[in-house]
């Protein structure tokens, strides 16, 4: 299920290909998914998280923190954290964090327990500083950050710890 914005983006973007001359068949073939059953996948998880999210105001700000509360231990992709966190700001957040296990044997890590916190801002907070607090980097709107352990649960009240320190600076 795509947005009806993202959907106009990609018409316009077609069609501006097309208007200078691109091959119909190829410009088609940049905007088709090819994988149809692991895209349902990937919809489906990111729906998942969103339903769980947990909703926060401070300070005037708004943000949105996922995990997965139905199996904590469900080890998710990069991109499907990632696309939750985007998919957050959609709704009027300034920020959203979605925590997850990562499959970190895809990025040639031998630790097993790896769990990622991926970040999104509208601009309004410094996602960059709030992953530095814990390893992380990234921008003001976009960061990321990876932690060594085994309890989600542990990161999840870190995260509303440090929001709360970040909120009384």
């Amino acid at each position: 299920a795509y947005s009806q914005e993202a959907l106009i983006t990609a018409s316009e973007d077609y069609e501006g290909l097309l208007n200078i001359g691109a091959d119909v068949r190829k410009t088609l073939d940049m905007f088709v998914i090819s994988n149809f059953k692991d895209d349902r996948l990937r919809e489906k998880q990111i729906s998942d998280l969103i339903d769980q999210s947990i909703e926060i105001q401070s300070s005037g700000y708004r943000f949105v923190i996922t995990l997965d509360k139905k199996d904590p231990f469900k080890v998710y992709s990069h991109e499907v954290l990632a696309q939750t966190a985007d998919r957050l700001l959609k709704y009027k957040f300034d920020a959203s964090f979605v925590i997850g296990f990562i499959d970190s044997v895809s990025l040639g890590n031998c630790h097993k327990n790896i769990i990622s916190i991926k970040g999104r801002s509208k601009e309004n907070f410094d996602i960059s500083y709030f992953m530095y607090q814990f390893g992380g980097g990234g921008t003001i709107s976009s960061g990321a950050c990876e932690i060594n352990g085994d309890n989600i649960e542990n990161v999840l009240y870190e995260v509303f710890n440090t929001l709360e320190d970040i909120m009384k600076l």
